[in-house]
């Protein structure tokens, strides 16, 4: 039920967000929107592991009961307009309902986020009990503290950048900050490498999965951006999903380090993937514009 409810909820408001940003700045307002559920996500496991010192589980589960409440409460508030379609874009849907599931000219970015998205379980999942491995145990709180900060400063950026420059000089710059985050953390031993790890991972994976959102957005018509962000997100979660089960193979074979070289070298290859699948035709499509803004009439 929890899976269930957060998905259909996490879709729909991307949905609704997306539908509200002019085109040209979806960057940046994705950006900026994605912002709550990366400081949610990052104070979320320091107030709970506080709940849980201090109190017990179950005040831990009714404190959330609570916070999912006050998230209704606040919906009822939020004013959406219905979306008008044509009768081309109606018939178009009847036509093919799974196509209200899963798009098609959303996949290239969905199957760049399924890798990205496992291999960061190996720090949802894993980094806590190797700091304590490594006698760094406060270390994590710290790690996870850091990345938000540094979102909070690098993604609005991103966002801008994507807008005015294009798909890839976003997103083949973080998938390189991406695989560095999972090599610092691999050799880190001390506080100072996993702080650096932190920042890294902000520029890196902090960055690809709300841009990789936009891009996704950006390649279909305003009635197909809810199947579009679905699909994205969908993928992203089955990457989140078998990440734990695949890595723990990895750590328990070879211990965390191993597995974090193994994450690194995954996320590496990235890099020609996602020229594979976007970044040729993204670059083409930059060229393009380029050539439009240079031209006399302009």
């Amino acid at each position: 039920m929890h899976g269930a409810a957060f998905g259909v909820v996490h879709s729909a408001l991307s949905t609704v967000v997306v539908d509200l940003i002019p085109p040209d700045r979806r960057g940046e307002g994705i950006g900026f929107f994605s912002l709550n559920f990366t400081v949610a996500t990052a104070l979320g496991p320091l107030a709970g592991m506080f709940i849980v010192q201090h109190f017990t589980y179950t005040a831990l589960f009714a404190v959330c009961a609570a916070a999912a409440l006050l998230s209704l409460l606040l919906a009822a508030f939020v004013k959406i307009e219905k979306p008008v379609f044509s009768e081309e874009q109606l018939v178009q849907l009847k036509k093919k309902p799974l196509g209200d599931i899963f798009e098609r000219r959303a996949l290239p970015l969905s199957l760049v986020v399924i890798f990205m998205s496992l291999c960061y379980t190996g720090v949802t999942a894993f980094l806590s009990s190797y700091t304590v491995q490594l006698h760094q145990a406060s270390t994590a709180s710290l790690f996870f503290i850091v990345y938000a900060a540094a979102i909070l400063i690098c993604r609005p950026l991103a966002g801008k950048l994507l807008d005015k420059r294009g798909d890839n000089i976003v997103m083949y710059p973080a998938v390189v900050f991406y695989a560095l985050s999972l090599l610092a953390l691999a050799f880190a031993r001390g506080g100072t490498m996993f702080i650096l790890a932190a920042v890294l991972m902000a520029l890196g994976y902090g960055n690809i999965l709300n841009m990789g959102q936009t891009i996704a957005v950006k390649s279909v018509d305003r009635h197909k951006v809810g199947s579009a962000t679905s699909t994205y997100f969908v993928f992203s979660d089955i990457g989140l999903g078998l990440g734990p089960v695949l890595l723990g193979l990895i750590a328990g074979a070879g211990g965390f380090a191993a597995m974090y070289l193994a994450e690194a070298a995954v996320v590496a290859l990235g890099v020609p993937l996602y020229g594979l699948l976007h970044g040729r035709r993204a670059r083409r499509a930059q060229a393009g514009i380029s050539q439009t803004e240079n031209s006399p009439e302009h």
